[in-house]
């Protein structure tokens, strides 16, 4: 198991160190990932280790075993391409807009 040491969402210079260390221990402690096309299941995952499952169909899942030995999945897709601005203002702006929304959807940004 590997422990968050610090918080590092509100990240300033004198964390970096602290990130380095967690970087490393993560390297060091992780059992690693792999990729399979066969189904994981909890008697194929070990705890510590991420399996990305690719059916060859499009459906690509992340598995790892849970602290309570339980079998967690999270789905993973791929978002659309956004098409060229066409060069105008407005139309940058819808991109940029488009943008925006993708990465709320992700996670990466919080909503307005």
């Amino acid at each position: 198991m590997i422990d968050k040491p610090a918080d590092v969402t509100n990240f300033d210079k004198d964390q970096v160190p602290v990130l380095g260390a967690m970087m490393d221990k993560l390297y060091k402690e992780a059992a690693g990932i792999r990729q399979t096309n066969v189904t994981p299941t909890t008697s194929t995952v070990h705890e510590g280790e991420i399996v990305i499952y690719d059916d060859g169909s499009g459906v690509r899942e992340m598995y790892t075993i849970t602290k309570e030995g339980n079998l967690g999945k999270i789905r993973l897709s791929t978002q659309a391409h956004i098409i060229d601005a066409d060069g105008t203002l407005a139309d940058i702006t819808t991109k940029f807009n488009t943008l925006l929304s993708y990465l709320e959807t992700a996670g990466i940004l919080a909503t307005s």
